[in-house]
């Protein structure tokens, strides 16, 4: 969306520069375009303040150019092409801000699945300790995919994700009915349903930001 509006602007004031005295302030306005392209496609590489910052820097110089700008036939495609950037910068916060509930719910359940770990070498029941064991597995698998999802952002990575992040709730379902009178390991076992919850829907829209990311810029 943000590359059409791009060469909306730039076809527009090549039109300006050819047939009118405008042409300096068409110039401007395809810099500024072309400029705030730039800043918001590496802020949607980078997810961070500085890049951000950045971008709205940008966008402050491009409205300063239109509102400076007496050429009324760009005036449309620049509207467009800025409300495609606010688009962008959009699916962008939400995005950073599913990373952040993501990472903070993976944390709580490394901790969980630490404690788990460490009471399963004083576990004698079987059943609990290979509902344990297939616990803490599938975490750690869940997490490292997760993991390289947020990395990559390739598709194929999301797919991949989704199947262990299942086996994980699978296996925390599992561990909660095999699990008997270890009352320590049932009060755990009772904190991991909502760090879970937190997880599986930070994953989501993360996967669901990154779409939309693509779909803006």
């Amino acid at each position: 969306v943000m590359q059409r509006g791009t060469d909306a602007v730039t076809v527009g004031a090549e039109r300006v520069r050819a047939g009118s005295a405008a042409a300096e302030s068409a110039a401007s306005l395809a810099l500024r375009v072309d400029d705030a392209g730039l800043r918001a496609a590496q802020y949607a590489l980078s997810g961070n303040a500085v890049d951000q910052q950045a971008v709205q820097d940008s966008l402050a110089q491009l409205d300063q150019a239109i509102g400076q700008s007496h050429e009324a036939s760009l005036a449309g495609p620049v509207a467009r092409y800025r409300q495609a950037v606010d688009a962008a910068i959009a699916a962008i916060e939400t995005r950073r801000a599913a990373v952040v509930q993501w990472q903070q719910a993976s944390t709580e359940l490394r901790t969980i699945a630490s404690a788990i770990s460490e009471l399963l070498e004083r576990e004698t029941d079987p059943d609990a300790i290979r509902a344990g064991m297939h616990l803490v597995d599938a975490f750690q698998t869940s997490d490292a995919a997760g993991a390289r999802y947020l990395a990559s952002r390739n598709p194929a990575d999301a797919n991949t994700a989704r199947a262990p992040l299942q086996k994980f709730q699978a296996a925390a379902t599992a561990m909660a009915a095999a699990d008997g009178s270890n009352r320590r390991l049932r009060r755990i076992l009772d904190a991991l349903a909502e760090p879970l919850a937190r997880y599986r829907d930070g994953q989501q829209r993360i996967v669901a930001g990154d779409e939309q990311v693509r779909l803006t810029t």
